[in-house]
């Protein structure tokens, strides 16, 4: 006894199964290309800096941020010991920090941050700014999606310069 299939039939399964291989191949690419996208911060996330709010024009100093998401962030002030941190804080709605792996970028009207780039660990991350011994105060911006916040390090010439 002859198969049962007629040529168009024949034809059909072999386009269907053509559909469904680009389908899944598709599939396969767009997976690829969401893993190099970079994960930032929603909208509506804020972000704290800490840093010191002044140093020598050659220090190297830490800065840190942290990112939270559902909150709103109020203006920079000088906290801590002394006066010698600069830091803004989270206000309304303090929602939770970002997910792990939340890129964050940094950048500086002068010297350099080390490095530019960096993901969070529990919403928190520290680069370093390195002063080039240019005097003056260096603007830092820190930026993660939407969300942006910028700090001021007054950077002094070394005694004897």
């Amino acid at each position: 006894m002859a198969p049962c299939s007629s040529p168009a039939e024949s034809g059909l399964a072999r386009s269907t199964r053509a559909w469904v291989v680009a389908s899944i191949g598709a599939l396969g690419v767009i997976a690829t290309a969401c893993d190099r996208v970079p994960f930032t911060a929603p909208s509506g996330s804020a972000i704290t800096i800490s840093t010191a709010s002044a140093a020598l024009s050659t220090d190297t100093v830490p800065v840190v941020a942290l990112v939270v998401e559902g909150a709103q962030s109020s203006s920079t002030g000088t906290t801590g010991t002394g006066g010698n941190n600069n830091s803004s804080t989270v206000t309304s709605g303090a929602g939770n920090p970002v997910h792990n792996g939340t890129v964050v970028d940094f950048s500086t009207t002068i010297g350099t941050i080390v490095p530019a780039e960096a993901t969070t660990v529990n919403g928190k991350v520290t680069v370093n700014f390195v002063g080039n011994g240019q005097v003056g105060t260096a603007v830092i911006t820190v930026t993660s999606g939407p969300a942006i916040k910028t700090a001021q390090i007054t950077l002094s010439a070394p005694s004897g310069s």
